[in-house]
């Protein structure tokens, strides 16, 4: 009787550590924050696509209403993050974003024409369909910006996988 106890004990352990050790891998990002040409944009929704190669299909991360959880076999890779935002249905393509970003809160900027200067730079305005960016918080200097030329608005990643489930 002791025995069997003791093989439940150690089974039901078992089980939970690697529950716990596998779920203690992912990474989880918080969105902090929307802007949308320097305001508050509220998101009810937002899908999160992950690709370590944009050739390859991609993964859909499992994601709730301020974030998304980076699968463990993501986590050591820099990645092609695009992330599809409801209600306004902007779709914003980060090519190999730093792994590091992964480890920080993030804000998430839109800027729509007339551009900023700052975001626009020395391009033509009229080439232009949107300037987006991607700060991590815990380093505010080390920031990645998208400008979105027309003329590049066909390229697509293939479809991502649908999440794996906890």
């Amino acid at each position: 009787m002791r025995f069997a106890r003791f093989v439940i004990l150690v089974a039901l352990f078992g089980v939970l550590g690697t529950f716990f050790s596998v779920h203690a891998q992912e990474r989880y990002v918080k969105i902090e924050r929307v802007e949308l040409d320097g305001q508050k944009l509220e998101v009810t929704d937002f899908i999160v696509d992950l690709y370590a190669d944009p050739k390859s299909r991609g993964v859909r991360a499992r994601s709730d209403r301020n974030g998304f959880f980076v699968p463990t076999e993501l986590t050591d890779k820099d990645l092609n993050v695009v992330l599809f935002l409801n209600p306004q249905r902007f779709r914003l393509r980060f090519h190999q974003v730093s792994r590091k970003f992964f480890d920080s809160s993030w804000t998430i900027g839109i800027d729509t024409a007339p551009f900023t200067s700052e975001n626009l730079g020395d391009r033509d305005p009229s080439e232009v369909h949107l300037i987006y960016y991607l700060r991590p918080l815990s380093q505010p200097n080390h920031w990645q910006i998208v400008t979105e030329m027309k003329s590049k608005l066909d390229e697509q990643y293939p479809p991502a996988k649908p999440p794996l489930q906890p």
